[in-house]
């Protein structure tokens, strides 16, 4: 049997369904971005240009090429990427 704990507070950095936030949808401001490293820039650009955004916020999601500094072989070697901004 599973034991049940009450009155466990969630985690600030989680939404009502329970999963840790991904991406800082809810912290930007006008102007803000962010860059997403990934094997599949254009599935990537796809999933978060079709995300739901909160209150009505807006957000511009391009390919672009820049360093990666994640990458211990070439970190100054532009690759593709996804970059998000928040627009309005």
């Amino acid at each position: 049997m599973i034991k049940i704990d009450k009155n466990i507070p969630l985690p600030s950095n989680t939404p009502s369904n329970g999963r840790a936030r991904l991406y800082p949808w809810l912290e930007m401001e006008v102007n803000d971005s962010f860059v997403v490293f990934t094997d599949d820039p254009d599935k990537t650009r796809r999933n978060l240009a079709t995300r739901n955004r909160p209150n009505g916020k807006k957000f511009k999601v391009l390919i672009v090429e820049e360093p990666n500094p994640n990458d211990a072989t070439s970190p100054n070697t532009p690759v593709r990427c996804v970059r998000v901004w928040r627009t309005a």
